[in-house]
Protein backbone atom coordinates (compact mmCIF):
# COMPACT_ATOMS: atom_id res chain seq x y z
CA UNK A 1 0.00 0.00 0.00
CA UNK A 2 3.02 2.60 0.68
CA UNK A 3 4.37 2.19 -2.64
CA UNK A 4 0.79 2.60 -4.21
CA UNK A 5 0.69 5.91 -2.00
CA UNK A 6 3.90 6.87 -3.35
CA UNK A 7 2.59 6.51 -7.32
CA UNK A 8 -0.69 7.92 -6.92
CA UNK A 9 1.33 11.20 -5.53
CA UNK A 10 3.51 10.84 -8.57
CA UNK A 11 0.46 10.75 -10.59
CA UNK A 12 -0.31 14.32 -9.41
CA UNK A 13 2.75 16.05 -9.32
CA UNK A 14 4.52 14.27 -12.58
CA UNK A 15 7.34 16.49 -12.46
CA UNK A 16 8.36 15.83 -8.87
CA UNK A 17 11.16 13.03 -8.20
CA UNK A 18 10.21 10.88 -4.84
CA UNK A 19 13.06 8.57 -4.21
CA UNK A 20 11.82 5.70 -1.84
CA UNK A 21 13.57 2.99 0.61
CA UNK A 22 10.55 0.33 1.69
CA UNK A 23 11.81 -2.09 4.16
CA UNK A 24 8.87 -3.95 5.39
CA UNK A 25 8.47 -7.36 5.37
CA UNK A 26 5.68 -9.35 6.54
CA UNK A 27 2.48 -8.08 8.28
CA UNK A 28 2.43 -5.20 10.87
CA UNK A 29 -0.48 -4.92 13.25
CA UNK A 30 -1.79 -1.97 12.54
CA UNK A 31 -4.55 0.04 10.95
CA UNK A 32 -3.13 0.35 7.22
CA UNK A 33 -5.29 2.31 5.54
CA UNK A 34 -4.36 4.88 8.79
CA UNK A 35 -1.24 4.64 8.14
CA UNK A 36 -0.98 5.26 4.20
CA UNK A 37 -3.36 8.23 5.08
CA UNK A 38 -0.48 8.92 7.16
CA UNK A 39 2.25 8.94 4.46
CA UNK A 40 0.01 10.49 2.16
CA UNK A 41 -0.09 13.33 4.62
CA UNK A 42 3.15 13.84 5.13
CA UNK A 43 3.87 13.38 1.27
CA UNK A 44 1.06 15.90 0.14
CA UNK A 45 3.47 18.49 2.69
CA UNK A 46 7.06 17.72 1.22
CA UNK A 47 5.57 18.21 -2.54
CA UNK A 48 3.78 21.18 -1.59
CA UNK A 49 6.29 22.65 0.56
CA UNK A 50 9.09 21.50 -0.38
CA UNK A 51 12.32 23.11 -3.24
CA UNK A 52 10.38 21.79 -6.23
CA UNK A 53 14.24 21.26 -8.07
CA UNK A 54 14.96 18.49 -5.14
CA UNK A 55 13.57 15.43 -4.95
CA UNK A 56 11.43 14.20 -1.77
CA UNK A 57 12.45 11.39 0.10
CA UNK A 58 10.89 8.60 1.86
CA UNK A 59 11.83 6.03 3.87
CA UNK A 60 9.56 2.97 5.96
CA UNK A 61 11.43 0.70 7.83
CA UNK A 62 10.55 -2.27 10.45
CA UNK A 63 13.08 -3.09 12.92
CA UNK A 64 12.74 -5.78 16.06
CA UNK A 65 11.26 -3.06 18.06
CA UNK A 66 9.97 -0.45 15.61
CA UNK A 67 8.04 0.53 12.96
CA UNK A 68 9.73 4.24 11.39
CA UNK A 69 8.49 5.97 8.55
CA UNK A 70 10.33 9.16 7.16
CA UNK A 71 9.09 11.95 4.69
CA UNK A 72 11.81 14.65 4.28
CA UNK A 73 12.18 17.01 1.30
CA UNK A 74 14.86 19.86 0.89
CA UNK A 75 13.65 24.00 0.54
CA UNK A 76 13.34 26.52 3.52
CA UNK A 77 13.60 25.81 6.88
CA UNK A 78 10.49 25.77 9.14
CA UNK A 79 10.58 28.62 11.65
CA UNK A 80 11.12 27.26 15.16
CA UNK A 81 7.93 29.22 16.10
CA UNK A 82 5.93 27.43 13.72
CA UNK A 83 7.39 23.84 14.44
CA UNK A 84 5.45 23.87 18.29
CA UNK A 85 1.94 24.24 16.12
CA UNK A 86 2.15 22.43 13.05
CA UNK A 87 0.24 19.56 14.54
CA UNK A 88 -2.09 21.35 16.25
CA UNK A 89 -5.58 21.37 13.49
CA UNK A 90 -5.64 24.16 10.82
CA UNK A 91 -2.62 25.83 11.70
CA UNK A 92 -0.56 26.64 8.63
CA UNK A 93 2.46 28.57 8.81
CA UNK A 94 2.86 32.20 7.72
CA UNK A 95 4.68 31.26 4.83
CA UNK A 96 2.89 28.26 3.70
CA UNK A 97 1.40 30.32 0.90
CA UNK A 98 -1.78 29.43 1.76
CA UNK A 99 -1.58 26.10 0.32
CA UNK A 100 -4.08 23.23 2.14
CA UNK A 101 -6.48 23.66 5.01
CA UNK A 102 -3.98 23.08 8.20
CA UNK A 103 -5.12 19.75 9.06
CA UNK A 104 -2.75 17.02 6.71
CA UNK A 105 -0.12 17.17 10.04
CA UNK A 106 -3.02 16.86 12.34
CA UNK A 107 -4.89 13.79 11.19
CA UNK A 108 -1.24 12.36 10.85
CA UNK A 109 -0.59 13.83 14.45
CA UNK A 110 -3.71 11.93 15.52
CA UNK A 111 -3.12 8.49 13.73
CA UNK A 112 0.28 8.33 15.38
CA UNK A 113 -1.05 8.65 18.18
CA UNK A 114 -3.75 6.01 17.45
CA UNK A 115 -0.95 3.61 16.73
CA UNK A 116 1.04 4.54 20.30
CA UNK A 117 3.27 6.52 18.67
CA UNK A 118 5.36 9.94 17.99
CA UNK A 119 5.77 12.22 14.89
CA UNK A 120 7.97 15.22 14.90
CA UNK A 121 10.02 17.21 12.45
CA UNK A 122 13.05 18.46 11.86
CA UNK A 123 14.14 21.79 10.10
CA UNK A 124 17.58 23.14 8.95
CA UNK A 125 17.92 24.86 5.81
CA UNK A 126 19.12 21.74 3.75
CA UNK A 127 16.30 19.42 5.15
CA UNK A 128 13.10 19.06 6.36
CA UNK A 129 12.28 15.35 7.76
CA UNK A 130 8.76 14.23 9.00
CA UNK A 131 9.37 11.16 10.96
CA UNK A 132 6.34 8.53 12.64
CA UNK A 133 7.49 5.93 14.86
CA UNK A 134 5.54 3.39 16.87
CA UNK A 135 7.01 0.68 18.88
CA UNK A 136 6.35 -2.77 17.65
CA UNK A 137 5.26 -4.22 20.84
CA UNK A 138 2.32 -1.42 21.06
CA UNK A 139 0.93 -3.29 17.49
CA UNK A 140 -0.44 -5.90 19.57
CA UNK A 141 -2.79 -3.90 21.25
CA UNK A 142 -4.66 -2.93 18.15
CA UNK A 143 -5.71 -6.70 18.03
CA UNK A 144 -6.19 -9.01 14.76
CA UNK A 145 -8.99 -7.26 13.20
CA UNK A 146 -6.08 -4.01 12.52
CA UNK A 147 -3.46 -6.46 11.17
CA UNK A 148 -2.45 -5.74 7.66
CA UNK A 149 0.65 -5.55 5.43
CA UNK A 150 1.47 -1.91 4.54
CA UNK A 151 4.29 -2.86 2.46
Amino acid sequence: QMRAVIDEHLEAHPDREVVHRIEVSGQLNCDAVRISQLLSNLLANALNHGDMSQPVQVSAVRTEDRFEISVSNGGKAIAMEDRARLFQPFFRAVDAGGKGLGIGLYIASQIALAHEGEIGVESDEALTTFRFVMPIVAMAALGASGQAAVA
